[in-house]
């Protein structure tokens, strides 16, 4: 039986067994050895001191991460497996150590990932696991033909997109690795996309559990029963009544939970870098050999964590969150203060009138850059808009976006009014270069262009190559826009001097790779 058959035994049956009977995969020596032979990095997964491992009441496996300790679990059904591997006993044992392995490796990859985050009341739960799992699965069936890889769903959603207008953003999906849309390139969030701007509706029942948690029921090895209890949350402080001076002791409280809040999960990052370190470690060891011992689907999964432990930060909306954060949430106007899990599309103790700031995107239309917007155009702006639509969830929609093309006129700021537009955006191909005129028209003119109270955009996002002189930025009169740029750099072409002021992002590279200055 292949890993798939399996799988689906497991899920579809209700046997159950004493806690005496169960099989314990962790006391497994045999199955401990084989993880170190074939899934190394699994094996350095489970044998983490800091993971817990317990047992599962429902479904197969899961994984989650305790938000208030940074504790993260494995939880396994013990019931299910034990069934599986009683299926197994004999012939069939490596099949089921292979099956086991990346069941675990799936469950990693969710964590890795960070698909344990708990989406916003506007995510589709069902739609976002199945992305997830999509993601996941195609790349354990890289490692092992016999695990699923979401094929027929591919196939669906290629045959929506086949109905759809020709000029359509959206790029059919291949499983296959040597394409150029191959589902591995695509995040889980990209998938979602594809999921629910095609409208499409699928009933999973192979759907694991990957969240952050703090109040949960679960059983251990021995079958006793632990319950987390979780402090009643204090929901006046979304109360509109409060006085102002309690509002503002909150506020203050508020700061310093935002500068702190990386700390209660820093096991899980220190878990994420020990096990990227193993990885890299094993794949320098195997570069450095004459003959490899290392098949290349052993190899898979480290390339992947490595790649993981590169470019973990490496999307344009987590670059965006870095300036974000530098942003005063004092702004008498706007505030980019997170919206309230507790209250989605509210903030806490602040009037809910206030939205984010504002934002202007510049994109370069010179002659240097007509093969790029000819050619990757679609996929950077697309980028562009899963960061927007996904800060929508976190922050709330900025109150303006404005868009200008430049190359030696300004053809006006164009005024975004959805996201979506981000998405849909035309643009007017022209001649030479000069950027002056634009930063004349911000410096000098955004309260007068932009009908707005603030000076300056918050952050502008310009799409360039570098193709004209930007020492102009050094004058003084420029100082209080230069940490509010950002340079999306298209390295198409000849190579221009870099500015000095600002931060650049390459966006032709797969992970968005920044410099940050």
């Amino acid at each position: 039986m292949t890993s798939d058959e399996l799988i689906n035994l497991a899920f579809s049956s209700k046997q159950t067994y004493s806690v005496y009977d169960f099989y314990f995969f962790q006391k497994d020596v045999s199955f401990l050895e084989y993880l170190q032979t074939n899934y190394p990095s699994v094996y350095d997964f489970i044998t983490l001191k800091q993971l817990n491992i317990k047992h599962l009441k429902d479904g197969v496996a899961a994984i989650t991460v305790n938000q208030t300790t940074g504790q993260v679990t494995l939880f396994i059904n013990y019931n299910k497996i034990t069934y599986i591997r009683n299926l197994c006993l004999g012939l069939e044992t490596e099949e089921f150590y292979k099956t086991l392995a990346c069941l675990i490796m799936h469950e990693q990859l969710h964590y890795m990932l960070k698909h344990f985050r708990v989406p916003f009341e506007a995510y589709n739960h069902n739609q976002l696991n199945i992305a997830q799992d999509m993601v996941i699965d195609n790349m354990i069936h890289r490692i092992n033909p016999g695990w699923r890889n979401w094929q027929n769903f591919v196939d669906e959603i290629n045959n929506n997109i086949d109905k759809l207008d020709k000029n359509t953003m959206f790029h059919k999906i291949s499983t296959e690795e040597s394409s150029q849309y191959d589902l591995l390139n695509f995040s889980d969030l990209d998938i979602y996309f594809y999921i629910n701007e095609l409208k499409l509706e699928k009933e999973e029942d192979r759907i694991d559990k990957h969240e952050w948690t703090g109040d949960e029921v679960s059983e251990d090895s021995a079958g006793n029963t632990e319950q987390k209890s979780q402090q009643n949350e204090n929901e006046s402080e979304n109360n509109e009544n409060k006085n102002q001076s309690e509002a503002r002791e909150n506020s203050k409280k508020d700061s310093k939970e935002e500068n702190n809040s990386s700390q209660p999960n820093k096991p899980v990052e220190d878990m994420f870098d020990k096990l990227a370190s193993k990885a890299r470690e094993r794949l320098a060891q195997n570069a450095n050999r004459k003959i490899s011992k290392l098949n290349n689907n052993n190899e898979l999964i480290d390339k992947v964590i490595n790649k993981i432990a590169n470019g973990k930060e490496h999307n344009l909306f987590n670059i965006l969150k870095k300036y974000i954060k530098k942003i005063s949430y004092k702004q008498t106007t706007n505030t980019w203060k997170k919206i309230s899990k507790k209250q989605p599309l509210k903030r806490p103790v602040v009037m809910y009138k206030k939205t984010p700031g504002e934002v202007l995107i510049i994109i370069d239309t010179s002659g240097s850059m007509h093969d790029f917007i000819n050619n990757k155009i679609e996929d950077t702006m697309n980028g562009v808009y899963t960061a927007f639509a996904k800060m929508a969830k976190v922050y709330g929609l900025p109150s303006k976006i404005y868009k200008s093309d430049v190359d030696n006129r300004i053809l006006t700021f164009n005024k975004i009014n959805s996201v979506k537009e981000l998405y849909e955006v035309k643009i007017a191909l022209g001649g030479g270069n000069d950027f002056k005129f634009v930063f004349d028209k911000l410096v000098l003119d955004w309260s007068k262009t932009a009908k707005s109270s603030q000076k300056f955009p918050d952050f502008i996002l310009v799409l360039t190559d570098f193709g004209d002189d930007f020492s102009f930025l050094t004058k003084p009169e420029y100082k209080p826009i230069e940490n509010k740029i950002i340079w999306l750099y298209t390295n198409f072409g000849d190579y221009f001097p870099v500015p000095k002021a600002g931060h650049v992002i390459d966006v032709l590279a797969d992970d968005w790779s920044t410099s940050i200055r």
